[in-house]
């Protein structure tokens, strides 16, 4: 029985890191077996105003092809909004990039 089968890991699109933290989560969604949710959270006002980041080319699980890979984008503020699509999506287990310790 897998522990976590559904991954939420946040990923900052702004951060020249994101690619690293998709790899992250999904090289963890592939040992485990498990399905992961790629979630970006964007300022209400530039979600308003249609302001958009790319997911890094290797969100898309091109090497990862066996992975049920969802890409997520939601307006609010990343801890709130983090917590609350965890309990919608009821995800076992939530991955932060080490750079959002204390937020």
């Amino acid at each position: 029985m897998n522990t976590a089968s559904r991954i939420l890991a946040f990923i900052d699109l702004s951060s020249p890191q994101a690619d690293k933290a998709v790899e992250n989560a999904l090289q963890l969604a592939d040992m485990l077996g498990g399905e992961v949710t790629l979630l970006s959270v964007v300022e209400r006002t530039q979600f308003a105003q249609g302001r958009r980041q790319r997911w890094p080319p290797n969100a898309f699980g091109n090497a990862y092809r066996k992975l049920d890979i969802h890409r997520v984008v939601l307006p609010g503020t990343p801890a709130e909004t983090i917590a609350l699509y965890a309990d919608q999506i009821r995800a076992d287990l939530v991955l932060m990039p080490p750079e959002y310790p204390n937020r």
